[in-house]
């Protein structure tokens, strides 16, 4: 990259910039170091003129990593930087991401590609079971504002009645444990990410490293565009249109086999009772139909009659 540093001065003058990191300290020329001001002409970065506007540019060094760093300027009075050459203005702050200096367009650009992951995420009403909000989650039961992950987790988790324990009361249920002793969760390093940038960014808006931590935490939801798309295929490999799901030549083996007793009454019964119809046997006489379990006793009996041209035959009991 280059020209990233700006200044408007008088045409015909010459002008040299200065980086400082947030020490003091000021970067050598070749940007492979930071020390204490010795000598201006250790330290100055030209700044050239573009035609006869006044404006003046001057190049970033590469070499310098990421960082938030400070940008002074000052007015060459003869051939070479001197310590007395009067300075333009004060430093001004400049966020370097180690190639390009990092402004609103990157920034947007960035803040855009994170909105068009998290547009389609489910949203949570503060109160409701559904969901837990990260801040400002007001509980159903008390009215308490809760305004950190820590506290919404604390609350989340303990045993109890309505919000307060909707967690821990679902688990129990799933499970079929009742009267369990909750279990004191220690939640720091759930946190550790979140106090991490809260420190970056106290510590002089370390921009990039702030950006960074957010695109990496994002980066594993699924890349969903329009609200049509199914989240699904973001999270594994499962066809939302079961285009390539097939049972398995075994799969019906799941099913239980269990010999039916009396009148079946679900699909699988019903499918297995007309097998045992067959399989395990029958007789009729002149007024009663008759089938059979697999040890040769009766299970199910119907009534039967003629009128010398029909033959009815009742409901199985």
């Amino acid at each position: 990259m280059s020209n990233e540093l700006h200044l408007d001065g008088d045409t015909g003058d010459t002008y040299d910039a200065y980086i400082f990191d947030s020490a003091g300290q000021v970067a050598v020329t070749a940007g492979t170091s930071f020390e204490n001001w010795v000598a201006a002409d250790t330290y100055d970065i030209a700044m050239v003129e573009v035609g006869v506007s006044g404006h003046f540019v001057g190049t970033f060094p590469a070499t310098i990593s990421l960082g938030v760093y400070y940008v002074g300027a000052r007015k060459r009075a003869g051939i070479n930087p001197a310590n007395t050459d009067e300075k333009i203005g004060p430093a001004t702050a400049f966020d370097w991401d180690g190639t390009a200096e990092i402004n609103n367009s990157v920034i947007d650009a960035i803040v855009d590609a994170i909105k068009t992951k998290t547009d389609f995420l489910p949203s949570a009403t503060a109160g409701e079971a559904t969901g837990i909000m990260l801040t400002n989650h007001i509980t159903a039961d008390t009215g308490v504002v809760e305004a950190s992950v820590e506290q919404i987790l604390g609350t989340a988790l303990v045993e109890g009645s309505g919000e307060a324990g909707q967690i821990a009361d679902s688990f129990e249920t799933f499970f079929n444990v009742n009267g369990a002793t909750a279990t004191t969760v220690d939640v720091s390093s759930i946190l550790a990410d979140t106090n991490e940038l809260q420190t970056d960014w106290a510590e002089g808006g370390r921009l990039d490293l702030i950006i960074d931590n957010i695109t990496y935490k994002v980066n594993w939801l699924p890349n969903e565009t329009t609200a049509a798309q199914s989240d699904v295929t973001g999270l594994n490999d499962f066809d939302p249109d079961n285009e390539d799901v097939n049972l398995a030549s075994t799969g019906l083996d799941n099913i239980s086999a269990a010999e039916v007793a009396g009148v079946a009454s679900t699909f699988r019964e019903k499918l297995l009772q007309t097998w045992q119809r067959f399989f395990f046997g029958s007789d009729s006489t002149s007024d009663t139909l008759k089938t059979y379990k697999a040890d040769g006793t009766v299970n199910t009996t119907q009534t039967a009659e003629s009128d010398g041209t029909t033959k009815t035959v009742g409901k199985a009991t």
